[in-house]
């Protein structure tokens, strides 16, 4: 592992992350929301420096900042599903390529954020909620689900449990590695890619390949 120290700033975004953004940082997932203090981009970007993983800004204000952490693999191979797309431009997006979504998304959550729109329900696709759970979300006004863990779940709740055990266990061990001070740096790709390669076969067994939609 990459010996670089963190600022204190620094080493508690790596938790932050740790706790937050495990399945992304461990590839089993294409995104995660992190919140932190406002004025911690360079911070943030420092911190995910050679983990194959990308940084958007959602929102700042009220001394919080919103990112979006993705996999731009995993991402764009989202945006490109015909559902997906159908799903995107019914809320007004007129592209799909990455860059363009996500900044339209950004629009979105800014209004949102600030009390003048709402809630934007696609940014569920982009964290890979199944698109029958993002739609009962809106449909029920997020009441009646079936239960309630990384996400509402209103259909296939056994398939929904499977994918949490699963996410569950790869953040305990994220954040153990976390908790241990070390910097991710440079070498955090390979170390990632061969700590989860089997949590990334349990999400593929059964057809819990990454079925956001």
């Amino acid at each position: 592992m990459d010996q670089r120290l963190y600022s204190r700033e620094q080493n508690a975004i790596q938790k932050q992350a740790a706790f937050h953004c495990a399945q992304v940082l461990a590839g089993v997932k294409a995104s995660n929301i992190l919140i932190t203090t406002e004025g911690t981009e360079e911070d943030v970007a420092f911190v995910l420096r050679g983990t194959g993983v990308d940084c958007k800004c959602l929102w700042a204000g009220e001394g919080r900042t919103v990112y979006l952490l993705y996999r731009r693999e995993q991402t764009e191979k989202i945006l490109k599903s015909r559902e997906t797309r159908s799903f995107f431009q019914g809320f007004g997006y007129s592209s799909m390529e990455l860059s363009k979504a996500l900044s339209g998304l950004a629009a979105r959550y800014g209004l949102y954020a600030e009390g003048k729109g709402e809630f934007p329900h696609e940014i569920g696709l982009i964290l890979e909620y199944p698109i029958w759970d993002v739609k009962g979300f809106i449909e029920h006004k997020g009441r009646d689900f079936l239960f309630s863990g990384y996400w509402k779940v209103y259909r296939e709740p056994e398939e929904a449990r499977k994918r949490f055990a699963v996410y569950t266990a790869v953040r305990e061990r994220v954040v153990k590695e976390a908790e241990r001070g070390k910097a991710w740096g440079r070498s955090a790709r390979p170390f990632w890619d061969s700590r989860f390669t089997a949590s990334r076969r349990r999400l593929k067994a059964g057809g819990l390949c990454l079925r956001a939609v």
